[in-house]
């Protein structure tokens, strides 16, 4: 920013010793400029030599128009069925960038003024409207792709869409839930801040460090931020960014508040009906482009000079149904077009400015110490952050594996008390079942010995009943009384192999043809070949 800064001082100065002479020689012939001592800036009439751009519906649907700063040669830049709106055109006027639903979305479009080219900024599937075309060639647009309205920043030219080729992405600049709309550059030495809206108040924005703070905040529906293309609306006070902005439809300036300072004041400019949208000549920063509620007329007014009357485009009585205007660069062009067309006056000013050098240096460097300090400030707070947040996560880590490890004892503790439970279990079951077969055992037993003592008392029973019935029935012919034989005598009780004695009972049929079986001669063969048989064994049980 000091860089910046001090090369333009230097320019100005070169500027303002190549034009002196001029300056003499327009004032030796008696050309008097009037000064507003107060302000130090030169009145006149509005600058008319700049190019006008506006959105319009006046063919049915929103376009984009253009036409010379005195009003003539108006032209429509878009040909659509659908809505182009919001134009913003380059530094140098050659382009014009602007939100075209043609797809179903607002998406930035980028237009050569002569309709040579264009392509798509923007096409995301979202709504990317407001954009404005900053000093260094970069884009802020207003998208909703996140659902609320934010701020995004893209660079213009050297991007795949520029080339043909693809997509890049956009900067998201804000992050708030509320909507933030009606982004604006400031002018060409601070590039890298700008305005937008938010809940009826302007909030500034710095990318270098990438702070917001509240500019004008009271909820007084304030709106249309517009930066002054150079320095400041008044540039004998404090060197910083100024713009001019419309609250409840009044035209008011205000500093971009570097150092604390956010003075504002009202612009006593005498513009017909409500103002609708604002914006300042990139050629001349005294004039001013302006719309109308009523109608959408456009017109021009010199906020420098208090008693002078705005005028209409292009002739005072054409509602041209305009939305938003932008006031960019003439044929002359430039900072150099500015000075020439208001001749002698800027010289004046400009002389001012050569007498403000000093003071401007000096509060350049206080606003870089500044700068550096809350840059310091800035890094330790995030060391000591980033330090706290180191602390926390080891302390939130300690204390995840405690818990992680009282979790793994307490789940060990109960699959223990689970494994005893289920021995437990097991071995209750094993008894009940040992239980339960030795009861069902006692139960058969029972059950038999119940079985075979009906069985018995059953039989008892036949039995005596048998011997109780009545009649004959012929049993006795069938049923005889057991027969029972016993060994009468000595003579009964010899036997083959030894005797037997007297009184012990034997089969009655024993003795019955006994004789005549010893006489049989199988059965003595029989007799001696076990006499034989023996004697044998005998004589091999004593080894002979």
């Amino acid at each position: 920013m000091y860089k910046r800064s001090t090369t333009k001082l230097f320019a100005l100065i070169v500027i303002v010793g190549s034009f002196y002479s001029i300056t003499q020689d327009v004032n030796a012939v008696g050309h008097q400029t009037e000064l507003d001592f107060n302000n130090q800036i030169p009145t006149d009439r509005p600058y008319m030599d700049g190019t006008v751009v506006f959105d319009s519906k006046m063919n049915g649907n929103w376009d984009i128009f253009a036409m010379d700063g005195s009003g003539n040669n108006l032209r429509q830049i878009t040909f659509s069925p659908s809505d182009q709106r919001w134009p913003s055109l380059s530094p140098d006027g050659s382009h014009v960038a602007y939100s075209s639903n043609e797809d179903g979305f607002f998406n930035i479009v980028v237009k050569d003024m002569q309709g040579e080219r264009q392509f798509n900024l923007t096409h995301n599937g979202s709504n990317e409207t407001q954009p404005d075309w900053g000093p260094w060639d970069q884009m802020l647009f207003s998208s909703d792709i996140n659902g609320n309205k934010d701020i995004f920043l893209k660079n213009i030219w050297g991007t795949p869409e520029e080339q043909g080729f693809g997509q890049s992405e956009a900067v998201p600049m804000t992050f708030t839930p509320q909507d933030e709309t009606e982004a604006a550059f400031a002018g060409e030495s601070h590039g890298n801040i700008f305005a937008y809206v938010t809940n009826g108040n302007i909030w500034g924005y710095n990318m270098d460090d990438f702070r917001n703070w509240a500019i004008r905040e009271g909820g007084e529906n304030e709106r249309s931020p517009a930066f002054h293309p150079y320095e400041g609306i008044r540039p004998s006070r404090e060197m910083q960014p100024q713009f001019i902005f419309l609250k409840n439809d009044q035209l008011y300036w205000s500093n971009i508040g570097w150092q604390n300072n956010f003075s504002q004041e009202q612009l006593p400019v005498r513009i017909p009906g409500e103002i609708g949208t604002v914006s300042f000549s990139q050629d001349d920063p005294c004039t001013i482009a302006f719309t109308t509620k009523q109608g959408g007329k456009i017109g021009l007014v010199n906020h420098c000079d208090p008693g002078s009357n705005a005028i209409l485009l292009p002739d005072g009585n054409t509602n041209l149904g305009a939305g938003k205007v932008d006031y960019g660069r003439g044929s002359r062009g430039g900072f150099m077009g500015g000075m020439m067309g208001g001749g002698n006056n800027m010289m004046g000013g400009m002389r001012d400015m050569m007498g403000q050098g000093n003071k401007m240096m000096d509060d350049m460097q206080r606003q870089e110490d500044e700068r550096m300090r809350m840059e310091q400030e800035r890094m330790d707070e995030q060391m000591r952050m980033d330090r706290e947040r180191m602390e926390e996560q080891d302390r939130m880590n300690q204390e995840m594996m405690e818990r992680q490890m009282e979790a793994d004892r307490e789940r060990m503790e109960m699959e223990r008390e689970r494994t005893e439970m289920q021995m437990e279990a097991d071995r209750e079951r094993m008894e009940q079942e040992r239980q339960m077969r030795e009861e069902q055992q006692r139960m058969d037993k029972e059950l038999m010995d119940e079985q075979m003592r009906m069985e018995q008392e059953r039989m008892e029973q036949q039995r005596e009943m048998m011997k109780n019935m009545d009649g004959a029935g012929g049993r006795d012919d069938f049923f005889q009384p057991e027969e029972k034989c016993f060994v009468e005598d000595e003579e009964d009780s010899r036997g083959l192999f030894g005797n037997v004695d007297i009184g012990t009972e034997i089969d009655c049929g024993m003795n019955e043809g006994f004789e005549e079986r010893m006489k049989d001669p199988t059965t003595l063969a029989m007799l001696g070949l076990v006499v034989t048989v023996g004697a044998t064994l005998l004589q091999m049980l004593r080894g002979n």
